[in-house]
């Protein structure tokens, strides 16, 4: 069960992101993401129903995995809140559409 829960919380990040992200856009904030989610609750049962620590925990983990960090080479110590969508993105569409909900 364990699992498949964070397969469903990974899936319900990448459909945040790519619900979120409009053309020519090729960055993605955590701040977008949590918004989606708040704004659409029904459609992110797992992420909505976490605490704000875990939902953010959660998000980081699962951006980090599919994503490059946008804008850390500008300040240290970093605080990721921001993902360059350029490098892996189309990948990600293409598991995102695999998905059937």
């Amino acid at each position: 069960m364990e699992g498949r829960m964070k397969a469903e919380l990974s899936d319900e990040v990448l459909y945040a992101v790519y619900s979120v992200t409009r053309k020519p856009s090729f960055v993605v904030s955590r701040r977008k993401i949590e918004d989606e989610i708040n704004r659409n609750p029904y459609l992110y049962p797992c992420l909505s129903s976490a605490t704000s620590v875990s939902r953010r925990r959660v998000i980081g983990t699962v951006m980090n995995r599919h994503f490059p960090v946008w804008g850390c080479e500008l300040k240290s110590p970093c605080h990721v809140t921001a993902w360059s969508l350029l490098c892996e993105f189309p990948g990600v569409l293409r598991e995102i559409e695999d998905v059937s909900c």
